[in-house]
Order: C-alpha cells, then structure tokens, then sequence
C-alpha cells in the first residue's frame, strides 16, 4: 500500500510539472527569440534572421511576460545600457553614422535615434526633473542586412500629415478594468502594405469623465505593436497587439490579443479583451 501511495505521488508530481525548455525545442524547433538576464534586473531580447544571426534586440527591465498590474515603473541608468550595446553592436561594427535625431513626447519619454550604415540603435528615456541617474525606459538595435526586416518598420518617430496609399481608418471599441473606456470617436489609421500606424485620435474616459487623448503615431511602430510610451495628454500610455495576426492588410473583426493602459493617476497597467478595430474608410492615394 505504501508502494502504491509512493508511485501515486511520483506520477501526480510528472503531471504536475510545467514543459521544459528541452520539451518545447523538441516540439516546437528552434526558438527563433531568446531572452537574456544581461544585467541584474536587466533582459536582452533578441530575435533572430533567416541567417540564424541576431536582427532586432530590446534592451529594458526585466518584467514578467505577463503584466504584473500592482508593479512600479523601473528604469536603467544610461552608462549600463551604453555598455550593453557596446556588447550587441560594437562600435567598431556598426559603420559610418548616417543620422541622429531625437523626438520628445513630453519629458516621459524622449527618444534617440542612431542611424549607422549597418545598424539603428533607439534608446528612450525618462528625463522629467529632477534627474535620477536610471532614467532610460529601453534600448533597440536593429541590424540592417538583408536577412533583417528593414529598420523603417521598427521605430517610425517622423510625423507626416500626408495620406498615402494603402492607409485605412479605423473605428477603436473596446473598455478596460475599472471602468475606462474608448471614446466612440476613437479612431487609428493603418497603412495596411506596411502594417504601420500612420495617425491616431484614440481617447481613454475614465469613470469620472476624465479624458485622456493619444494623437498621432506610436514611438514604438511595428507591424504587431503599436505602444505610445508616455505619449497620452495625461502621461498616459497605450498598447495595442495583435500577436496573432498582423497589421499588414487588416481586415479587423477579432478582439487585439493585447490592449493595455496606464496613466499616471492609476498607477498600474489596465488591461482589456475587447479592443475591436473595425476599418471604417477605404484607401486613400495622395493628392
């Protein structure tokens, strides 16, 4: 009887375990993102090309994958993350410096762009007074060879007013824990060649009718991510994913897999499972 009870355990406690890292590879194959502790309390992402070199890499704090809502906004301080990127992208290997430009949104979150022959280095920070010595939110890299996807789709911090093709307007839908909610107004546009925002006039309302307005296009840009980073009329921030698809021709009709909110006076993220966009207006071409 002892003996069974024993194995009874045993086999409870094999159920009971979550898949390792050898399952997942035998299953799956190889991992084409790996995340690196590269600091204590600092992670490397990095995502891979078809050459299995490393193309993109997203330097921040370390967070759990999913959100924790009572956490605290962390930073890094500026000299760390200058040494992690001496370390992804040497100085020696990113070639002659094309452009550096910077674009503010406020003092929550100020941006630089490094644009060099053989890489776009991005780091954005927190410069509201007073200073404290770790202010810097993130930090990308983006390899620019051919097995990379090109560096315009990562970070597109210009803000140019003219419609080009293939951009569509969307209806945003959709409320969040606590009661917040999108105006019925609210809408984005979407180059659907690129899957890259173009143009926003999104309002939260929070219970006591408070508004908070996120106008024009996101810091962070891709063709799944759109995150405006302190960009809110609040301080506020906003991220909508869809992770499951992408952006690139949209059609719309299925809740985003991830859309979230944060304003200073909440003091955590807010998340919600119905964010719809639903194009409203077809392409435009430029006059």
């Amino acid at each position: 009887m002892r003996t069974i009870s024993g194995c009874l355990i045993l086999v409870a406690a094999s159920v009971l375990n979550a898949p390792s890292s050898e399952e997942f590879h035998n299953r799956y194959g190889e991992a084409d993102q790996e995340r690196f502790t590269v600091r204590p309390g600092i992670s490397l992402t990095v995502q891979y090309g078809s050459d299995h070199l490393a193309c993109q890499a997203f330097i921040a704090p370390t967070h759990p994958l999913i959100p924790d809502l009572s956490a605290s906004s962390s930073f890094m301080s500026s000299e760390t993350v200058t040494e992690i990127l001496e370390e992804i992208a040497p100085s020696q290997m990113r070639g002659k410096k094309i452009s550096e430009s910077g674009v503010a949104m406020g003092c929550k979150n100020e941006n630089q762009v490094l644009e060099y022959e053989s890489v776009v280095i991005v780091r954005s920070e927190y410069d509201c007074l007073p200073l404290k010595p770790q202010r810097e939110r993130l930090a990308t890299v983006a390899f620019t060879r051919e097995a990379c996807p090109k560096t315009r789709t990562l970070f597109n911090l210009t803000h140019s007013a003219k419609p080009i093709p293939g951009n569509i307007t969307y209806a945003v839908s959709g409320s969040f824990k606590q009661g917040y909610t999108f105006s019925s107004d609210s809408t984005v546009v979407i180059d659907t060649k690129t899957g890259l925002e173009v143009d926003a006039r999104v309002m939260v309302i929070a219970p006591d009718n408070t508004i908070e307005k996120f106008i024009g296009k996101p810091v962070y840009n891709t063709d799944r991510m759109w995150q405006w980073q302190g960009q809110g009329s609040l301080g506020g921030s906003l991220d909508f994913q869809d992770q499951r698809n992408t952006f690139v021709g949209y059609s719309g009709g299925m809740p985003l897999t991830n859309s979230a909110y944060d304003t200073p006076s909440l003091g955590h993220i807010i998340t919600s499972t119905d964010t719809f966009l639903k194009p409203i207006a077809s392409p435009k071409t430029s006059p």
